[in-house]
């Protein structure tokens, strides 16, 4: 829990497991989530609602990065669930979500804000670019939303 000078809640600090190294260890990721990007989940788990879950961890690719590393802007998607909805419809790590439903992804908040305005249960397509030999190929994959367990 990450707290401010005031005593305050401000955050939380996750762990998780990451890729492989090239030595063949595993690497740990740490990633620290602000409160205000929580907000619209506790509100729904505080409300007693299901939350939307497809299991995809990203960050966002903007302008910049986008031109200096040759990627696509939107979600880059560090991570993708084992047994989630996102790796049963295909998505892996390393494919950048571009679209979901036809709306443009170009940031985790909007990736956060259109998964978080489905209900379980839903089939959204989900626009990707994914990196092969000649470059970034753009694939749809329908996505049916589970609950956060």
């Amino acid at each position: 829990i990450l707290l401010n000078q005031d005593g305050a809640v401000i955050g939380i600090v996750r762990q998780g497991i990451g890729p492989e190294t090239e030595e063949g260890g595993i690497s740990v990721t740490v990633n620290a989530l602000a409160i205000s990007d929580m907000k619209s989940t506790m509100e729904l788990l505080l409300n007693g609602e299901k939350v939307p879950y497809a299991g995809i961890y990203g960050v966002t690719v903007t302008a910049a990065a986008a031109q200096e590393q040759g990627l696509p802007e939107g979600l880059y998607s560090g991570a993708v669930d084992a047994d989630s909805p996102a790796m049963a419809a295909g998505l892996q790590s390393g494919d950048v979500i571009t679209e979901i439903d036809g709306e443009a992804v170009i940031s985790v908040d909007g990736y956060q804000t259109k998964l978080l305005s489905l209900t379980p249960g839903d089939v959204a397509e989900v626009t990707i670019q994914r990196q092969g030999n000649d470059g970034y190929t753009e694939i749809k994959c329908p996505v049916t939303v589970s609950v956060l367990q």
